[in-house]
């Protein structure tokens, strides 16, 4: 897998063929949310935490790109850090007023879901934001490590197939 993962970041992922990985995990109403069940539609994968000063700059413009386009995409806000109690991330997104979901670790004994761990594992992720860019078959054709212009993510979006 990391190898793998290696080798995408490496290729003009434009020409990837490569499948994002599968995962479920929980969103901060308790409903489990998998990515292979968005197959259809172009996925954008954030991974975030809600102490990333770059991430409390990146994802009001990511609201608001998803609020002017309902329907295009699907945005899943992954909560990188175990630690913080799923209710304050939950007061934390209502309180900025996001339009898309959040997800997080799941309870101790929640059976059937990967862990964030797990999947930042899976994603090669080691730090905040960090942004893939799935189309709608489910092929990874952008990553985006740190913090992106409205160009370079009108540019990723696009690589996806949403304008």
């Amino acid at each position: 897998m990391i190898v793998a993962l290696a080798s995408v970041l490496s290729l003009s992922l434009a020409q990837s063929s490569y499948t994002a990985p599968d995962f479920r995990l929980m969103d901060t109403n308790g409903k489990i949310v998998q990515l292979s069940s968005f197959k259809g539609k172009p996925v954008v994968l954030n991974f975030w935490a809600t102490w990333c000063h770059v991430c409390q700059e990146e994802l009001p413009k990511i609201n608001a790109v998803y609020k002017r386009m309902p329907g295009k995409f699907v945005f899943l806000a992954v909560h990188r850090d175990p630690s913080i109690p799923i209710k304050d991330i939950k007061a934390w997104v209502k309180n900025k007023g996001w339009a898309f979901p959040a997800v997080v670790d799941a309870p101790a004994g929640t059976k059937n879901v990967d862990t964030i761990n797990a999947v930042s594992s899976r994603y090669q992720v080691f730090g905040t934001p960090y942004f893939f860019f799935i189309d709608k078959t489910g092929v990874l054709k952008a990553i985006n490590p740190g913090g992106m212009t409205d160009e370079t993510l009108k540019q990723n979006l696009e690589l996806i197939g949403v304008r």
